[in-house]
């Protein structure tokens, strides 16, 4: 995609959490939402922009009547996890998200994030027939962040990080800076398809 130019489209959807691991007024708390009709991370007005890839897209939202935002810039952001167990602050960086600067939070598309290794078990702990705290939570690495719900939407609560937070803290990428992230790519129908369709597969 070349440098400032409009790719595909792009589609979005349109604390009670510890509120004082390390002291931080509650103000300074924003959600990170898990979002299946967001076909890309979208981050908000309270992260912290590690690189600006000087690229862009159109962005249409679940409604088509309701307009399109152009322009909308591709970056690489972090965001600070306290971990309610330990304190430990990790880092959360999320590469090739969309930056909506009057957001007030981020919305997490899950298939990027699986795609880069990070397990989401996004079924409620009160809807598992025997809940164990691999249920409703985010995987990645050596980390394990339970999901919260607002509704019915699951979230966990962050923060923007300070600069010597994300210098010194550990650091941990839910997203990959490339390849070019293509939520339209038809691999990833064909591939699913395979298990539907196929009557040889061992999982009919």
């Amino acid at each position: 995609m070349a440098a400032g130019s409009e790719h595909l489209d792009r589609t979005i959807a349109a604390m009670d959490y510890a509120d004082a691991v390390r002291n931080i007024e509650i103000e300074d708390w924003f959600k990170v939402e898990l979002d299946s009709h967001a076909d890309t991370c979208c981050v908000g007005m309270d992260v912290l922009i590690v690189n600006e890839t000087q690229r862009s897209v159109k962005v249409t939202p679940f409604l088509k009547s309701l307009g399109t935002v152009t322009h909308v810039p591709i970056v690489s952001a972090a965001i600070a996890y306290d971990d309610p167990k330990t304190g430990t602050v990790f880092i959360l960086v999320i590469h090739q998200a969309l930056h909506f600067k009057e957001m007030n939070h981020c919305l997490l598309c899950p298939m990027q994030l699986r795609l880069n290794d990070v397990s989401l078990n996004e079924r409620p702990k009160f809807l598992s027939a025997a809940p164990t705290e691999h249920d409703h939570a985010l995987i990645v690495e050596d980390l394990l962040i339970p999901l919260d719900l607002s509704g019915v939407t699951s979230y966990f609560p962050a923060r923007k990080p300070t600069l010597e937070e994300y210098k010194s803290c550990s650091r941990i990428e839910l997203t990959y800076p490339d390849p070019e992230w293509k939520p339209h790519d038809v691999l990833y129908s064909v591939e699913e398809s395979r298990f539907l369709h196929n009557t040889n597969d061992p999982l009919r």
